[in-house]
This record gives C-alpha cells, structure tokens and sequence, in this order.
C-alpha cells in the first residue's frame, strides 16, 4: 500500500466508532465484519472534502482495491466531488467493479452527472449489459485483479463426508411398525447457473438443427431475481440473460449450498389378523401393510430436493406409497 492510502487509513480509524460498527454491519450481511471501521457518513463527507484535489486523494483514488468498507465510501465521495465530467466518469468505471454493497451503492451519487444525463444514458446501458457487475468475487492475493488465483476452498466436498442411517421396529398386539431414516452431512453442492437459467439457447447435436431453447423457469428466479424494476443487489439470481455469462457462472459462495439431510427413507404399517379367526377359515397367517417411501425430508435446502444436488430442473426423488398384504395357508 502507498504511505498517502495508509495515513488516509489511520484517519479512518481515528474517526472510528464501535458502537455505530457493530450497529452498522448488522445492516450489510454480505460484507465481512472485520472489514468494517465504524465511521458515519457525515464524518467521511467532511474528510472526502479536506481531501478533495490533494495528491493524496490522486493516489487513494488509484489504490483499488481497498481492504476496508469506508475506504470504499470514502472513494465514492472523492469521486461526486470530481467537477470534470470525463473525469468524473473515468473515476466510476474504475470503482464499480468493487462496489460490493448495497450501503455503498446507495450513497454514490456523483454530481456533474446531473448536468450530463443524456450522455450518461449511453454508459448507462453499457453497465447495465455487462456481465461484470452482478456477482462480485473478493481479490484474495491483493493483487488489485480477480483470476483464479484467486480462488481458495470453500464449503465442503460434493461427496459426503459422513453417510449414516438408522432405523427401528415396534409391535403392540396385533400392530407393528418400523421406520428407517437415512441421512448424509458435511457436503456443499453448487446451485449450477448454466443448468437452471432460463431462456438459454443451447448447443445439443442431438436435437434437429442444433438448437435448443431452454425455456424452463424456476420459481425461485421468477420471484427473486434483478432487473430494471427491481434492483435487488440480494435478489437470490442475478439479471437473467439468454445467453450463459462467465462472470455469474463462477464457482462461487453465492451459489453454495448445504446439502445435509435426513429423509424418512420407509415407513411400514402393519396389522396381523388374530389366529382364532384366521383359522377358521383355514389361513395360518393373514397380514394387512401399507408403506411408504421417501415421505419426508428435513434439510435446510428448501428450493428442491437435496438429493438433486445443483440440478433443480431433473427428476426429484419420488414418493411411493404401497398397500399389501402376506398371506400363508
């Protein structure tokens, strides 16, 4: 880090208040805690303007990206204080690649915009089509660039780690009953974007032509998802395309899910006819069962079944239900 971002960060950290840092990262889930100072708005806006045209400032500006989330603000600030338009927008093109919260967004409003809105409509757009923007990735090596250098473990492994199962039986008189449940934990899955987005046209040499439109649309995406009208930057997908973009596409943590559970994998009912009337009619043995497969499941993955993995599109597990009856003469 340059000398002129660390004394900009040891002013920050002299502006600090625990209080209000605790306080205020309840409000942004997706920002880590650790990366929070504790600094008020008013108190970032009076330091951006003491700042404002310094070289410091020159040098911050280019110090992306920064390891705090007031650093990020204070950014933001120096940049609606920029009274060039070219520069202004120079500036931001640079920034929103790291604009990760909503707190930030929300607080950046650069003021020469005002006076350019119809040549800001032409950028606009171009942001607004780029695949770019949506998910964000954190720059792990502090290298100011995300690659797969980048990447680091997460979650635990697609195969479980523990498979178990348990099971048990119980008779009263005539009635008997047995139950087995069988379980798996320490496993993560990937919700698989390019699998479960809708509208894609695909390639499949096994259909005429070559073309395939993959229209199938999840209710979990029709109901949360961004877009114009609704600009939900924790909306559960990102802004639908009907085209695959690499960026959303990444194994990521947004993606990443529990895929623990435990289902009631059979459950049997049965009743035995008592002896005395049985052999009246010359039967040993007469018994009367119903059953019943797959007939619940407790996980925390509530969008399909687990068991499905990234897939919600497929097949789920069924359910089947039989009534029987085992008979001896």
């Amino acid at each position: 880090m340059e000398p002129e971002a660390e004394i900009i960060r040891a002013q920050l950290f002299a502006l600090q208040d625990e209080a209000y840092r605790t306080f205020h990262s309840a409000l942004m889930p997706t920002v880590p805690p650790e990366t929070v100072i504790g600094v008020r708005v008013p108190a970032l806006r009076r330091l951006a303007k003491q700042l404002a045209g310094t070289a410091q400032a020159e040098v911050f500006l280019q110090a992306l990206p920064h390891g705090y989330y007031e650093e990020n603000n204070l950014h933001a600030f120096l940049i609606e204080l920029i009274r060039d338009y070219d520069r202004a927008l120079a500036e931001t093109e640079a920034f929103l690649p790291y604009i990760n919260n909503w707190a930030t967004c929300d607080c950046f409003c650069p003021k020469v915009f005002a006076k350019h809105k119809k040549e800001l409509l032409v950028p606009i757009r171009r942001w607004l089509d780029s695949g770019e923007v949506y998910i964000k990735y954190r720059d792990v090596n502090k290298d100011g660039k995300i690659t797969d250098l980048d990447q680091v473990p997460i979650g635990y492994p697609k195969e479980p780690e523990i498979v178990y199962g348990f099971g048990a039986s119980y008779g009263y008189k005539n009635w008997d009953i047995s139950v087995f449940f069988q379980g798996l934990a320490r496993e993560s899955f990937w919700i698989d974007y390019n699998n479960v987005s809708p509208f894609f046209n695909t390639v499949d040499t096994k259909v005429v032509g070559n073309r395939v439109g993959h229209n199938a649309l999840a209710k979990f995406i029709a109901d949360s998802h961004w877009s114009e009208d609704n600009r939900d930057a924790y909306a559960v997908w990102p802004r639908l395309s009907p085209t695959s973009i690499e960026n959303n596409s990444k194994t990521s943590t947004w993606f990443m899910r529990d895929g623990s559970f435990l289902r009631l994998k059979q459950l049997e009912i049965g009743y035995t006819i008592p002896e005395k009337v049985t052999n009246k009619v010359g039967i040993k043995n007469l018994r009367f069962y119903v059953t019943g497969n797959n007939l619940l499941c407790f996980s925390k993955f509530k969008l399909w079944d687990p068991e499905m993995a990234g897939s919600g599109l497929g097949y789920p597990v069924q359910r089947v239900y039989n009534i029987g009856l085992n008979l001896t003469f």
